[in-house]
């Protein structure tokens, strides 16, 4: 795909990345992230699904330098990278792309959400609050849009370092026409060890459902467990949970490998 790029582009070989490939209204949308000169910045181009031509590309979101002091700065104290973050609604032409700029030092700014519709045209942008401006670092798990509303599921926490050691799973809405994310802290995800997770809309039953893992210990043999949360979208409250672990699976791996 980058070298058919190339006569709109130029060589796409700076160690970047194509984030998402999409149909959007019969033609092709591929967002590609172009790391040129330590920028990384976010390419969308829109590709005519019957002649196969190229019919727009822009540059929707560009993240600044990372400097060598800022790629430190990643590399020894545990900030989480920068990077372009992008989900398609499945049922509808509506995207919404998340921009993480990381080494920004305004804590309120480092997380950017934008929504799309299928005309590519922006119908929302808004930056990501820190609740209460009480956690200095902030990572992206996933996102889910419903009903022309953006729904991002981030990992606010502070170290010993910075202000107390606390974690906490954050919740930011971004409705259409909005120019702010609504930021509202999961209480029942305080100071739980939260590596990774995934958020779903269910159509069938209207409720966002967050599956994460929750880490018990770590070390050479860590331990932990599976959570399914189920969330109502419109007070981003937990309506139930399910401890999911493939019990007969893990019998019989026991049984087999011991």
């Amino acid at each position: 795909v980058s070298k058919r790029l190339v006569p709109k582009y130029g060589k796409l070989d700076h160690n970047g990345g194509i984030e998402a490939i999409f149909e959007s209204n019969g033609d092709a949308v591929l967002l590609v992230n172009d790391i040129n000169k330590r920028t990384p910045t976010l390419h969308r181009v829109v590709i005519d699904g019957v002649k196969g031509i190229f019919k727009k590309q822009d540059v929707i979101a560009t993240i600044p330098e990372v400097t060598v002091g800022k790629a430190f700065a990643l590399g020894f104290g545990g900030v989480p990278g920068p990077g372009f973050y992008v989900h398609k609604d499945p049922n509808s032409d509506l995207y919404a792309v998340t921009t993480l700029n990381s080494m920004t030092p305004d804590r309120n700014k480092r997380l950017e959400v934008a929504l799309y519709n299928g005309e590519h045209e922006e119908i929302s942008r808004g930056f990501y609050h820190s609740p209460e401006d009480k956690y200095k670092y902030l990572e992206y798990i996933d996102m889910a849009v419903v009903d022309q509303t953006v729904h991002v599921l981030g990992y606010a926490y502070n170290t010993r370092r910075s202000g107390g050691k606390e974690n906490i799973m954050v919740l930011g809405t971004l409705v259409k026409g909005d120019t702010s994310v609504d930021v509202k802290e999961l209480d029942f995800t305080h100071d739980l060890e939260l590596d990774r997770g995934l958020l779903k809309y269910n159509p069938a039953t209207e409720k966002l459902m967050m599956l994460v893992y929750v880490t018990k210990s770590k070390g050479v043999n860590p331990k932990g467990y599976t959570r399914l949360i189920y969330i109502d979208p419109a007070t981003r409250t937990q309506l139930a949970a399910d401890d999911i672990f493939p019990e007969e699976a893990d019998i019989k791996s026991r049984e087999l490998f011991g």
